[in-house]
């Protein structure tokens, strides 16, 4: 009985030192898996506060981004120069003086203007007719041109991004015979780099005794 009890007792201290062994695995496996867990909390902080200034950037950000437009207001160029190139249509023009007729002159214009707003300016023209030549007036009286000299203060209009309304009074002035004109017309510039722009321009003249339409290709640098 006492050889049979030792002999069972083997598996049993056997099983115990195997429960022991299971214990002890699991219990060096739990320490391990706090060590491991508590390094990465340690190393999740900085990668938390590092999410977190991430983050706050990104909504600084977003919230700057209206700001962009304050930016664009510091940004807002008021004075613009243009210079012109065309032609000005003189329908009872005569280059000879022997019978009215279409009279095409070369011109140059140089223009200034000053922006109140982003749709809203004042402008001051000028043209400079290349040509010399005889004009019918409105009672059939005729009239020398010689190389006449135009100046307009305008009143500019934008109603939408780069077309440009303009209307103003002015005078054409020359050796022989003064007028009084008014001129309205368009303008549209479409921005290239560095401020530039690159457009063309059609207005129409009154002017006392005749009338012109004029045509032109700009070049306008704003600052």
């Amino acid at each position: 009985m006492t050889a049979g009890i030792v002999h069972a007792g083997v598996p049993v201290r056997a099983s115990r030192r195997g429960l022991a062994r299971c214990f002890h695995v699991v219990a060096v496996a739990l320490l391990l898996l706090g060590a491991v867990e508590q390094v990465d909390a340690q190393e999740a902080g900085p990668r938390q506060e590092a999410r977190s200034v991430v983050d706050a950037g990104v909504t600084a950000t977003q919230e700057q981004a209206p700001g962009e437009h304050e930016s664009g207001e510091e940004d807002f160029k008021r004075h613009k120069i243009i210079f012109m190139y065309g032609t000005t249509w003189v329908p009872q023009g005569d280059p000879h003086g022997e019978r009215p007729g279409l009279m095409v002159v070369p011109t140059l214009g140089v223009d200034y203007e000053f922006w109140l707003t982003h749709k809203i300016a004042l402008g001051v023209l000028n043209d400079f007719e290349l040509s010399s030549y005889v004009v019918e007036g409105h009672e059939g009286e005729e009239f020398e041109r010689e190389y006449a000299y135009v100046l307009v203060v305008a009143f500019i209009y934008e109603p939408i991004p780069n077309l440009s309304l303009f209307l103003g009074p002015g005078g054409e002035f020359e050796k022989n015979h003064n007028f009084f004109i008014f001129r309205v017309g368009a303008e549209y510039g479409i921005p290239i780099r560095n401020h530039w722009d690159v457009g063309f321009s059609v207005s129409y003249d009154y002017k006392d005794e005749y009338d012109s339409v004029g045509f032109g290709v700009l070049f306008g640098k704003r600052f």
